[in-house]
C-alpha cells in the first residue's frame, strides 16, 4: 500500500518487481500521470492488475478533508501541515 503515491516513485518499482500495489493519491494530475505510467509499463490494464491506483485521500479520520495543492508536483499538504502557501485543489473523501 502506497499512501500519497504521487506519480509513483515507490509504487511503480514495487509493481515492476512483481508485488501487488494499491496506490492512494488525491490529486488528479498525479493520478493521471501514475495511471499512464502503469499502463505504459503494462502494470495495469486488461488482464493485468499489479498496480491499482485509487484517487482518494487517506487519513486517520473519516469525512471530507481539504488538500492544498502546491505549485510543484509532489509538494501537496494538508492545511494543518502547511507553513507555506499553496493553491486549494478541492476535497478528498
Amino acid at each position: 500500500i502506497d499512501v500519497g503515491a504521487n506519480i509513483g516513485a515507490c509504487a511503480l518499482p514495487l509493481a515492476q518487481l512483481g508485488y501487488k500495489v494499491i496506490a492512494f493519491e488525491p490529486q488528479p494530475e498525479e493520478v493521471c500521470m501514475l495511471r499512464a505510467s502503469a499502463a505504459a509499463n503494462r502494470l495495469a490494464g486488461p488482464g493485468v492488475q499489479r498496480l491499482k491506483v485509487v484517487q482518494a485521500l487517506a487519513a486517520n479520520t473519516s469525512g471530507m478533508r481539504e488538500v492544498l495543492q502546491a505549485r510543484q508536483v509532489g509538494m501537496d499538504q494538508l492545511p494543518s501541515d502547511s507553513a507555506a502557501g499553496g493553491q486549494r485543489s478541492g476535497e478528498g473523501p
